[in-house]
Protein backbone atom coordinates (compact mmCIF):
# COMPACT_ATOMS: atom_id res chain seq x y z
CA UNK A 1 0.00 0.00 0.00
CA UNK A 2 1.35 3.62 -0.64
CA UNK A 3 2.45 5.62 2.06
CA UNK A 4 0.28 8.67 2.48
CA UNK A 5 1.13 12.38 2.63
CA UNK A 6 -0.35 15.43 3.85
CA UNK A 7 -0.07 18.30 2.12
CA UNK A 8 -1.35 22.43 1.77
CA UNK A 9 -0.17 25.38 1.60
CA UNK A 10 1.80 25.76 4.72
CA UNK A 11 3.00 22.84 7.28
CA UNK A 12 0.57 20.49 8.67
CA UNK A 13 3.10 19.94 11.06
CA UNK A 14 2.37 23.40 12.71
CA UNK A 15 -0.38 23.77 15.09
CA UNK A 16 -0.81 27.59 14.19
CA UNK A 17 -1.53 26.95 10.19
CA UNK A 18 -4.96 27.10 8.73
CA UNK A 19 -6.79 27.34 11.94
CA UNK A 20 -5.14 24.26 13.14
CA UNK A 21 -7.25 22.00 11.24
CA UNK A 22 -4.08 19.91 9.55
CA UNK A 23 -2.40 19.86 12.52
CA UNK A 24 -5.03 17.55 14.51
CA UNK A 25 -5.85 16.18 11.56
CA UNK A 26 -2.05 15.22 10.59
CA UNK A 27 -1.93 13.71 14.43
CA UNK A 28 -4.88 11.59 14.46
CA UNK A 29 -4.45 10.23 11.35
CA UNK A 30 -0.63 9.49 12.07
CA UNK A 31 -1.83 7.68 15.77
CA UNK A 32 -3.80 5.16 13.06
CA UNK A 33 -0.99 4.68 10.50
CA UNK A 34 -3.29 6.65 8.00
CA UNK A 35 -0.23 9.10 7.45
CA UNK A 36 2.70 8.95 6.96
CA UNK A 37 3.96 12.59 7.12
CA UNK A 38 2.90 16.27 6.24
CA UNK A 39 4.73 18.15 3.88
CA UNK A 40 6.83 20.62 5.28
CA UNK A 41 5.96 23.89 2.77
CA UNK A 42 6.99 27.29 3.62
CA UNK A 43 5.06 29.82 1.28
CA UNK A 44 6.64 32.35 3.23
CA UNK A 45 10.35 31.70 1.70
CA UNK A 46 8.26 32.61 -1.55
CA UNK A 47 8.27 36.39 -1.04
CA UNK A 48 10.85 37.32 -3.88
CA UNK A 49 8.94 35.02 -6.35
CA UNK A 50 5.52 36.30 -5.74
CA UNK A 51 6.89 40.14 -5.62
CA UNK A 52 8.57 38.74 -9.42
CA UNK A 53 5.35 37.50 -10.56
CA UNK A 54 3.61 40.50 -9.73
CA UNK A 55 5.91 42.47 -11.65
CA UNK A 56 5.63 40.31 -14.24
CA UNK A 57 1.53 40.14 -14.08
CA UNK A 58 1.39 44.54 -14.13
CA UNK A 59 3.67 44.55 -17.29
CA UNK A 60 2.04 42.05 -19.28
CA UNK A 61 -1.68 42.37 -18.56
CA UNK A 62 -1.97 45.34 -16.61
CA UNK A 63 -2.73 43.61 -13.27
CA UNK A 64 -1.26 42.01 -10.31
CA UNK A 65 -2.05 39.08 -8.03
CA UNK A 66 -2.73 35.61 -7.85
CA UNK A 67 0.41 34.34 -7.12
CA UNK A 68 -0.52 31.42 -4.87
CA UNK A 69 -2.73 30.27 -7.59
CA UNK A 70 -0.06 29.80 -10.13
CA UNK A 71 0.99 26.76 -10.88
CA UNK A 72 4.88 28.27 -10.85
CA UNK A 73 3.79 28.64 -7.09
CA UNK A 74 2.85 25.48 -6.75
CA UNK A 75 6.19 24.46 -8.09
CA UNK A 76 8.35 25.91 -6.19
CA UNK A 77 6.25 25.33 -3.07
CA UNK A 78 6.50 21.68 -3.88
CA UNK A 79 10.21 21.76 -4.33
CA UNK A 80 10.53 22.39 -0.69
CA UNK A 81 10.61 18.81 0.36
CA UNK A 82 11.65 15.35 -1.32
CA UNK A 83 9.49 12.62 -1.90
CA UNK A 84 10.26 9.00 -2.67
CA UNK A 85 10.45 7.82 -6.54
CA UNK A 86 7.61 5.27 -5.46
CA UNK A 87 3.98 5.47 -5.19
CA UNK A 88 2.49 7.43 -3.11
CA UNK A 89 -1.12 8.48 -2.07
CA UNK A 90 -1.59 12.44 -1.27
CA UNK A 91 -4.36 14.37 0.61
CA UNK A 92 -4.55 17.75 -0.44
CA UNK A 93 -6.11 20.66 1.37
CA UNK A 94 -5.57 22.53 -1.48
CA UNK A 95 -6.97 22.08 -4.97
CA UNK A 96 -3.68 23.66 -6.91
CA UNK A 97 -1.84 21.28 -5.03
CA UNK A 98 0.32 19.25 -6.05
CA UNK A 99 1.17 21.30 -9.29
CA UNK A 100 0.79 19.72 -12.91
CA UNK A 101 2.23 17.79 -14.25
CA UNK A 102 1.23 15.65 -11.58
CA UNK A 103 3.68 12.01 -11.67
CA UNK A 104 1.32 9.18 -12.57
CA UNK A 105 2.14 7.01 -9.79
CA UNK A 106 0.59 9.48 -7.04
CA UNK A 107 -2.80 8.92 -6.27
CA UNK A 108 -4.24 12.28 -5.74
CA UNK A 109 -7.29 13.00 -3.05
CA UNK A 110 -8.55 16.53 -1.51
CA UNK A 111 -9.92 17.42 1.79
CA UNK A 112 -11.06 21.04 0.92
CA UNK A 113 -13.29 23.72 2.84
CA UNK A 114 -13.90 25.51 -0.81
CA UNK A 115 -13.18 25.41 -4.17
CA UNK A 116 -11.02 28.11 -5.94
CA UNK A 117 -14.47 29.11 -7.68
CA UNK A 118 -15.84 30.09 -4.48
CA UNK A 119 -13.09 31.56 -3.11
CA UNK A 120 -12.44 33.76 -5.94
CA UNK A 121 -16.45 35.42 -6.02
CA UNK A 122 -16.88 34.97 -2.11
CA UNK A 123 -13.57 37.05 -1.36
CA UNK A 124 -13.92 39.24 -4.44
CA UNK A 125 -10.33 37.90 -5.92
CA UNK A 126 -12.25 37.74 -9.36
CA UNK A 127 -11.77 41.60 -9.12
CA UNK A 128 -8.24 41.45 -8.80
CA UNK A 129 -6.72 38.88 -11.43
CA UNK A 130 -6.87 38.75 -14.74
CA UNK A 131 -9.93 37.05 -16.26
CA UNK A 132 -7.93 34.87 -18.70
CA UNK A 133 -5.51 34.10 -15.85
CA UNK A 134 -8.88 33.05 -13.93
CA UNK A 135 -9.80 30.46 -16.67
CA UNK A 136 -6.85 28.88 -16.63
CA UNK A 137 -6.66 28.75 -12.62
CA UNK A 138 -9.91 26.83 -12.75
CA UNK A 139 -9.43 24.53 -15.79
CA UNK A 140 -6.03 22.94 -13.75
CA UNK A 141 -8.70 22.83 -10.48
CA UNK A 142 -10.81 21.18 -12.97
CA UNK A 143 -8.37 18.16 -14.34
CA UNK A 144 -7.23 17.97 -10.49
CA UNK A 145 -10.55 16.98 -9.35
CA UNK A 146 -10.77 14.66 -12.53
CA UNK A 147 -7.54 12.97 -11.77
CA UNK A 148 -8.77 13.08 -8.19
CA UNK A 149 -9.73 9.44 -6.36
CA UNK A 150 -12.01 11.45 -4.27
CA UNK A 151 -12.79 14.84 -3.22
CA UNK A 152 -14.22 15.35 0.42
CA UNK A 153 -15.42 18.27 1.41
CA UNK A 154 -16.01 20.34 5.06
CA UNK A 155 -19.47 21.23 3.84
CA UNK A 156 -22.43 20.43 1.09
CA UNK A 157 -21.59 24.05 0.08
CA UNK A 158 -18.25 22.90 -1.67
CA UNK A 159 -19.34 19.52 -2.73
CA UNK A 160 -22.21 20.92 -4.63
CA UNK A 161 -19.55 23.52 -6.54
CA UNK A 162 -17.21 20.21 -7.30
CA UNK A 163 -20.38 18.48 -8.81
CA UNK A 164 -21.99 21.35 -10.39
CA UNK A 165 -19.25 23.87 -11.53
CA UNK A 166 -16.57 21.67 -12.03
CA UNK A 167 -18.60 18.75 -13.37
CA UNK A 168 -16.96 16.03 -11.27
CA UNK A 169 -18.94 12.26 -10.83
CA UNK A 170 -20.91 12.32 -7.36
CA UNK A 171 -19.80 8.88 -6.71
CA UNK A 172 -16.63 10.29 -5.96
CA UNK A 173 -17.81 13.61 -3.95
CA UNK A 174 -17.90 13.56 0.21
CA UNK A 175 -18.86 15.19 2.75
CA UNK A 176 -16.97 15.22 6.15
CA UNK A 177 -17.36 18.32 8.26
CA UNK A 178 -14.08 20.14 9.33
CA UNK A 179 -13.59 19.09 13.25
CA UNK A 180 -14.26 15.32 12.31
CA UNK A 181 -10.91 14.19 13.12
CA UNK A 182 -10.89 16.12 16.55
CA UNK A 183 -10.21 13.79 19.89
CA UNK A 184 -13.53 13.84 21.73
CA UNK A 185 -11.85 13.12 24.80
CA UNK A 186 -10.02 16.09 24.84
CA UNK A 187 -12.83 18.24 24.46
CA UNK A 188 -13.95 17.19 27.51
CA UNK A 189 -11.12 19.05 28.87
CA UNK A 190 -12.77 22.41 27.81
CA UNK A 191 -13.66 24.73 30.54
CA UNK A 192 -17.67 25.24 30.48
CA UNK A 193 -19.43 27.71 28.56
CA UNK A 194 -21.46 31.14 29.86
CA UNK A 195 -24.18 30.01 31.47
CA UNK A 196 -27.36 30.51 30.01
CA UNK A 197 -29.47 33.98 30.01
CA UNK A 198 -31.76 34.24 32.36
CA UNK A 199 -34.89 36.18 31.82
CA UNK A 200 -35.24 39.45 34.51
Amino acid sequence: MPKRYLMLVGDPNDINIWSNIPYYFLQAARKDDFLMAGLPLKPAQLKFWRLLWNLWQLLFTGQRGGFQYSNYFARLLIAQVSLPPEPIEIISHFPLLPPEPIPVQWQLNYYIDATTKQVFESYGIDQKVGKNFQAEVLARETRNFQKAKRIICMCHWAADSVINDYGIDPSKVFVIPGGANLDEALLTQLPPGPPPLSSP
